[in-house]
């Protein structure tokens, strides 16, 4: 699991898969312990913007080829958690740690 802190947000956990997705996209290496230093947090921050635009343009597009009924999925089946809504927490935390100008660290 990553646990990210910061001096002015909550503590964000993710489990380990959802944790190397995210510092993927901001173009972090998924190492367990980390900082993402107050220079980098506006490249990272629009890094993530735009993973979770190019997801979401990825799904939708996959929506319109597919539809619940080609593809087997029963209309009471939970739908997966998007990597937006995975994402959106770690989002929120970037902009307010670049705001109040304070790093992000994990696994210390």
């Amino acid at each position: 699991m990553f646990k990210f802190k910061s001096k002015v947000t909550g503590d964000l956990i993710l489990l380990q898969a959802h944790g190397q997705q995210v510092l993927k996209a901001m173009g972090k290496p998924a190492d367990p312990q980390g900082i993402i230093q107050v220079p980098d947090l506006a490249q990272c921050r629009q890094a993530l913007e735009a993973a979770i635009a190019a997801q979401a343009e990825a799904e939708k597009n996959q929506a319109e080829v597919s539809t619940n009924a080609a593809d087997g999925v029963a209309e009471d089946a939970p739908l997966p958690i998007s990597f937006k809504h995975r994402a959106l927490p770690m989002l929120d935390m970037l902009k307010q740690c670049e705001q109040a100008q304070v790093p992000i660290v994990w696994g210390v």
